[in-house]
């Protein structure tokens, strides 16, 4: 995979060498294949103005090279999948940023109009965004 270029879920699964491919609501923002033990993260940034607020996810660059995704609703601190608009029916694409790491502690919070609970996740980008990606993303 290239930096920068767009990618499907099944791009990404096939280029992880998993056994099988996932359909994006198995997926959802992120999803662990234990036998490759990857961890891909997809982030839809720009949401429709008419998401509901139980998957209306308020993920956010802080930089060019660390953003904060939040987990799946109803996670904790201690939920195994911690370390999305997700009804598609067709597959999105997702720009490739490259290798990401957790850093700090992960920080469980209540969503937004709702009473799920979530958990932010602050990632360190190996490789910070180009520039003009990056304002094309967060414009």
């Amino acid at each position: 995979m290239e930096l920068y270029q767009k990618y499907t879920y099944e791009d990404v699964c096939r280029w992880l060498d998993w056994a099988k491919g996932e359909v994006a609501l198995n997926i959802g923002g992120y999803k662990f294949n234990r036998a490759t033990k990857t961890f891909p993260v997809f982030i839809n940034y720009n949401k429709s103005e008419d998401v509901s607020a139980t998957i209306n996810y308020e993920d956010r660059f802080i930089s060019p090279s660390s953003i904060i995704a939040i987990s799946k609703s109803g996670r904790s601190e201690d939920s195994e999948d911690v370390r999305q608009n997700k009804d598609d029916r067709i597959s999105k694409e997702f720009y490739c940023l490259g290798r990401i790491k957790a850093v700090g502690r992960p920080a469980k919070f209540v969503m937004r109009g709702t009473n799920k609970t979530a958990v932010e996740i602050n990632y360190q980008l190996e490789t910070a965004v180009r520039q003009d990606i990056y304002e094309y993303i967060i414009g």
